[in-house]
C-alpha cells in the first residue's frame, strides 16, 4: 500500500501485519453468515463487526 511507504519501515512493517490478521480474523468472523448462505443486511453487519471488535479487543486485553 502507497501509506506504508511514507512510514518508518518498522511502523509500516508492523501495520501490514496488523492488516492482514485483521484481514483473516474477519473474514473467519464472516464465514458462517457465507456458509449460510445468509443476505447479511446493514443492520446485521453493523452488530456482527460490532460484536466482531469487541470480541477481538477482549480478547487483546486477556493476553499476557
Amino acid at each position: 500500500m502507497k501509506v506504508f511507504s511514507t512510514m518508518p519501515q518498522q511502523m509500516a512493517v508492523n501495520a501490514a501485519m496488523k492488516t492482514e490478521k485483521l484481514t483473516k480474523d474477519l473474514k473467519e468472523f464472516l464465514r458462517p453468515f457465507a456458509e449460510g448462505g445468509k443476505v447479511v443486511t446493514k443492520e446485521v453487519f453493523i452488530s456482527s463487526i460490532f460484536s466482531f471488535f469487541f470480541f477481538e479487543k477482549k480478547k487483546e486485553i486477556i493476553k499476557f
